[in-house]
């Protein structure tokens, strides 16, 4: 709970700060895969592929901010949330314009009875990744990225997945 706490604190602080550096936000749909180290489950890697949404904001014309939440759509009873930053790299006029990203999620297990004992039902990543997006118009992009993370609660489990997203441009005149 701390965690989201500090989660939802920094991005209020990070999305008030941010409304007086622009006026460039976006909504997305995301849909990610994530397989997780089998330091948590019992039997082997858990596996987990979510469909979820995310709100950011540009906060200068090569940083975002954004928060996502993703609920399963797989076999494991598994949900995300995230806070991130994204750096675009390159040229805007680009046609596919790499960028690196990185931030905080937080995993929900619904279902713990396949995780090793003394493992909690919620735990939180520092997160790394890179990817490649794409301008369609002027209103949607399309943006596709690998990500790693490392458990910050002690229990050494190194994760990574995959995500891809739509998001739809909203950009004040």
């Amino acid at each position: 709970m701390k965690c989201i706490k500090t989660i939802v604190g920094a991005a209020a602080i990070a999305f008030a700060g941010a409304s007086f550096a622009s006026d460039h936000w976006y909504l997305g749909a995301t849909v990610s895969y994530y397989d997780l180290g089998s330091e948590r489950t019992k039997y082997s890697d858990l596996k987990a592929a979510n469909a979820g949404i995310q709100v950011g904001k540009y906060i200068s014309d090569d940083m975002a901010i954004e928060l996502g939440y993703g609920v399963n759509t797989g076999y494991d009873d598994f949900s995300v949330s995230s806070l991130n930053a994204l750096y675009w790299l390159g040229d805007e006029s680009d046609n596919w314009r790499p960028y690196v990203l990185g931030g905080f999620n937080q995993y929900d297990f619904e279902a713990t009875r396949s995780l090793v004992r003394g493992h909690g039902d919620k735990s939180d990543q520092v997160m790394f990744g890179f990817g490649l997006g794409k301008q369609l118009d002027n209103d949607m992009e399309f943006r596709a990225d690998i990500r790693g993370m490392y458990d910050i609660d002690g229990n050494d489990a190194q994760d990574h997945g995959v995500q891809i997203s739509i998001n739809k441009n909203f950009v004040e005149k």
